[in-house]
């Protein structure tokens, strides 16, 4: 505007100068400067106010977290104004550009100097919303620096590092939902801040992420942390879905690396139920009667099925669903080394006489008591898995091996206390119980 008027006030006074002649009288240059110096300064302000007005504009960007809270109306006043500048600015630049192309062909190219571009508003309002973004990330993130460094931060004391990560990772998150259900109501759709908020989380996250939990770091995370984790990387990737970016090649690191724990969890679950199981076996076997029949056995059967059942209702309780039978098998696993080794003591300590005959009926009801066991597992999980067809089938053909496997080592032990029991007995007695009428009749 003060450009314009200035413009006018000069063409006035030349027309005048044309017409008379002169510069006396009323339109002297005397005159045209007294009036040229009154509204200069009078539309001075409009520079300074324009300034002012961008500089609320931006302030009231910086802080739209607070404004879509507290006042709404505001945050979207403020885009309104921003988006009637930009409409503006657009004209004007097709004003110009239109202006340019008519001059040179009219063989009137203009200076370059002389061309005036009005800026693009919403690609500044766009890079102070990137940057306020990536300064939210950046304090975050820098807390928890801090606290691998210092091994003190704000919020983050007494916590292990992949602990620390989790909270401020969960912080983010929580505000880029707040965005998605606050901020962006009041937001034209095209500045798409949940997009560049994304970007802005993975830029740090994801490097953290792999820093703090894969290669030797993993090996030091203690369990809890390995399965607070995992749990965490699902609701990050849930998360980042739901956000509407399915597709992130973020997503696929993240996966990696959950797989990657969850590997690791699983030789720490079989590592220690494998080490739980060793003691029980080893230990002084303490036979008693069964109340209910008065057969021998063990409480090796229980002992073990509820370290497994232990095991599954912690998966259950801080892993996806996906990943119970997982550890279901894992557990499995292990149970199939036991019988190697059970299998291992029938065919050395039996054979050699190294087992009496009370231990080995404790042993085939034992047996026989982990296969009704291995079964009444796979039913409880399979109900856990419902729905998961093939998770289900998985884990039910595995525990069917291992049931059989122990009847087959019940079999075999059966077979070994008929040789114990004939081996102890004297020749006489042998001969009298065991006659070729006995061998040739056909009832019991």
């Amino acid at each position: 505007l003060r450009a314009a008027l200035m413009k006018e006030i000069r063409v006035s006074r030349n027309r005048r100068y044309s017409v008379t002649g002169s510069t006396t009288g009323d339109y002297s240059e005397e005159t045209s400067r007294i009036v040229y110096d009154a509204i200069d300064r009078h539309l001075k302000i409009v520079p300074a106010l324009t300034k002012e007005l961008r500089d609320i504009l931006f302030s009231n960007v910086d802080r739209m977290f607070e404004l879509a809270e507290q006042s709404p109306d505001l945050l979207v006043m403020t885009f309104e104004i921003i988006e009637m500048q930009q409409e503006y600015n657009q004209r004007r630049n097709q004003a110009i550009a239109a202006k340019q192309e008519e001059a040179l062909q009219n063989g009137e190219p203009t200076a370059e100097g002389e061309i005036m571009v009005y800026p693009n508003v919403i690609s500044d309002v766009q890079t102070r919303i990137k940057q306020l973004l990536d300064m939210m990330v950046e304090d975050e993130f820098g807390n928890w620096q801090r606290y691998e460094e210092e091994g003190e931060s704000v919020g983050l004391t007494n916590q292990s590092p992949a602990n620390g990560l989790r909270i401020v990772g969960t912080r983010l998150l929580q505000r880029m939902e707040e965005c998605r259900n606050i901020v962006m109501l009041c937001l034209p759709p095209h500045y798409d801040l949940l997009f560049i908020f994304v970007e802005s989380l993975e830029k740090r996250l994801i490097p953290a992420l792999l820093m703090t939990c894969g290669g030797e770091r993993l090996e030091k995370m203690i369990v809890s942390d390995i399965l607070d984790m995992i749990s965490w990387l699902e609701y990050l990737s849930s998360s980042v879905e739901n956000f509407g970016f399915p597709d992130r090649e973020s997503l696929k690191k993240v996966a990696s690396l959950r797989e990657e724990l969850m590997f690791e969890y699983k030789e720490r679950i079989k590592k220690q139920v494998h080490t739980w199981f060793e003691n029980i076996r080893n230990r002084e076997k303490e036979i008693t009667q069964n109340i209910k029949d008065e057969t021998l056995m063990t409480s090796m059967p229980e002992d073990m099925f509820n370290i497994i059942h232990a095991q599954v209702a912690v998966a259950r309780e801080k892993l996806p669903l996906e990943y119970v039978h997982e550890v279901a098998i894992a557990c499995m696993q292990v149970l199939q080394d036991m019988q190697r080794l059970e299998m291992q003591d029938l065919t050395t300590k039996a054979m050699s006489g190294g087992m009496d005959p009370e231990t080995l009926c404790a042993m085939v009801n034992d047996n026989e008591n982990m296969y009704e066991k291995c079964k009444e597992f796979s039913d409880s999980v399979t109900r856990i898995l419902a729905e998961r067809e093939t998770e289900q089938k998985i884990l039910v053909d595995i525990a069917d091996e291992v049931a059989y496997q122990y009847s087959k080592i019940a079999t075999q032990a059966v077979e070994t206390l008929g040789h114990c029991i004939v081996e102890v007995l004297d020749e006489e007695v042998y001969q009298k119980l065991f006659s070729v009428d006995w061998e040739e009749q056909t009832g019991p």
